[in-house]
């Protein structure tokens, strides 16, 4: 939930809102929003991807001077993170025997029957 207080008397979504009244934005709400999103409720990737309305998914608030100032570490940190993972675990396909994985929330916005499930498989390293 993103908050912020209403800078001048304004009228949103046919609601008079007063000048300091806090506002609150919920990103999952407005990821599920079929005027925003095609389809909201698939998981679909490349609907944020090259072309898309940047405006539309703000998972470091909004654009401009108020978007979370840790976004670019953030992106850095989750491809350190990849890199780590892809140095020390071979990933593999989940046995045949392991159980089914549990089915994804409401919470987000995720694969269902259809998401990529591996099994990491600590490497022997040698020299780190």
């Amino acid at each position: 939930m993103v908050m912020r207080a209403c800078a001048a008397d304004a009228i949103v979504g046919g609601y008079r809102v007063p000048a300091g009244a806090a506002l609150g934005y919920s990103v999952c709400v407005a990821a599920r929003d079929p005027a925003v999103f095609k389809d909201p409720e698939v998981f679909d990737p490349a609907r944020h991807g090259e072309g898309a309305d940047g405006s539309a998914w703000s998972p470091f608030g909004p654009a401009g001077p108020r978007k979370c100032m840790g976004y670019r570490l953030a992106d850095i940190e989750a491809v350190a993170f990849l890199a780590v993972v892809l140095l020390r675990f071979d990933l593999q396909p989940p046995s045949p025997l392991a159980p089914k994985p549990v089915e994804y929330t409401d919470a987000t916005l995720g694969p269902k029957e259809s998401g990529l499930f591996l099994r990491c498989v600590p490497r022997k390293l040698s020299g780190l």
